[in-house]
């Protein structure tokens, strides 16, 4: 073995790779993922397997999210949904990958149009979808997905306004665990919302018989080991890059208690990963604040406006009683306790502001408590801002669950290296 500061180099047996050797349907060999681990590696992963319960593909369903063939006009924000008066029983909320995070969803306000067979879109039944998919430029770029044609000079029965795989509505209506079908991060998190996903997310739904075990499972896909075993056996993009493939998720080893003792560290995994979705619950300020004692932004008289026209929003800096937007442009607030509450406002809803085209009325109709609620609603978002450090230590108590629940001993200081 050679290794310096550049190289890392050992011997691998041919016979390592011969024998993961698979057949396909016609009975001809490939090598469906060319194993060029450290044996050290192998052998904590074949451990890992060993002491499994079944592949992941026994308890759950694994799809990549709905093909559209063409994001950019399915996928519609709420804006442009409300200003072209789209029909609101073709919408369906929708999820990108960018939205999913480790234990979180981070909703972008999307709505995919779901246009699958049984939809008769025409100027009768949905004219303004009509309206806006016949548009020249939307109505050019379906016409001419290559899916689309295929299947077209194939003879299906497929319209130029359908989406290209729209999978079976089930498949999302239900609790589901997502993550990123190509990341750079390694997550998974649970949706018991309803969203639908694209392409940019693989999905794995629990089979009826482990639907009570969702949780379960995404602890076990969230740890530590998990983490090293899919580093180590995926298809690796770069150096921290991950692809979640449906074809990968599925040898993902599940284990499952055996004994009354295991079932402890089942029970702790699933009370734990209760305790992080819980903490990672979007924080809505407007549910804290009472509607029937505010007043809007711009009737206060501590509050001074200094915004040109077309104003944008850039970074939130304070400086003494000035809450800057960008540069040049700031909100002078004498309330030292009015100015800390609008700089977490706008902070937790950044991104919604951001991407507003109405930014100054927003900001001008903003909804301010009285100083009393100010202060406790204050103290509400400090205290969310603290739970990371919690989460970190839930998630250790996952990681030693999991580990003692696979067996794993002296193994856990090569993984925790491997890792970092």
């Amino acid at each position: 073995m050679i290794k310096n500061e550049y190289i890392f180099s050992y011997n691998l047996p041919q016979n390592d790779l011969i024998s993961k050797l698979e057949e396909d349907r016609k009975g001809k060999q490939f090598i469906k993922v060319w194993n060029l681990n450290p044996p050290y590696i192998n052998e904590i992963k074949e451990t890992i397997v060993h002491n499994s319960s079944c592949k992941l593909s026994k308890i759950c369903d694994n799809y990549r999210g709905i093909r559209t063939g063409s994001k950019d006009v399915f996928v519609i924000n709420k804006r442009s949904i409300d200003d072209l008066r789209l029909e609101k029983e073709l919408l369906k909320r929708v999820i990108i990958g960018t939205s999913v995070n480790k234990w979180s969803i981070n909703y972008e306000d999307l709505y995919l149009l779901y246009l699958n067979k049984d939809i008769d879109l025409n100027m009768e039944n949905y004219p303004n979808t009509f309206n806006y998919l016949s548009k020249p430029s939307n109505k050019d770029t379906l016409e001419n997905r290559a899916q689309y044609k295929s299947r077209k000079d194939r003879g299906e029965d497929i319209n130029w306004y359908n989406i290209e795989q729209p999978l079976n509505p089930t498949l999302f209506e239900n609790p589901k665990i997502l993550t990123q079908r190509i990341s750079s991060k390694y997550g998974f998190t649970i949706d018991y919302d309803n969203y639908y996903v694209i392409e940019t997310c693989s999905t794995i739904v629990p089979k009826e018989k482990y639907k009570k075990y969702i949780t379960f499972i995404l602890g076990i896909l969230n740890s530590k080991m998990m983490q090293f075993y899919c580093k180590n056996h995926f298809k690796s993009l770069g150096k921290d890059g991950y692809e979640f493939e449906p074809q990968f998720l599925v040898d993902i080893p599940i284990k499952f208690p055996r004994n009354s003792k295991e079932e402890a560290f089942m029970d702790n995994i699933m009370d734990n990963v209760q305790k992080i979705l819980e903490f990672k619950k979007p924080l809505d300020i407007e549910d804290l604040i009472n509607e029937d004692d505010i007043d809007k932004l711009i009737n206060l008289n501590c509050v001074k406006f200094s915004l040109d026209d077309g104003l944008e929003l850039k970074a939130l800096k304070t400086d003494k009683n000035k809450l800057y937007l960008n540069e040049n442009n700031y909100i002078q607030v004498d309330n030292p306790l009015v100015l800390e509450f609008l700089f977490l406002y706008l902070s937790i809803n950044f991104e919604k502001f951001k991407k507003t085209e109405t930014l100054t009325d927003d900001i001008f109709n903003i909804n301010i408590p009285k100083l009393d609620r100010i202060r406790s609603i204050i103290k509400i978002i400090n205290d969310k801002e603290t739970v990371d450090e919690k989460i970190i230590q839930i998630e250790e108590e996952i990681n030693k669950c999991v580990y003692k629940l696979y067996g794993l001993d002296k193994e856990i200081a090569i993984i925790d290296n491997d890792l970092n």
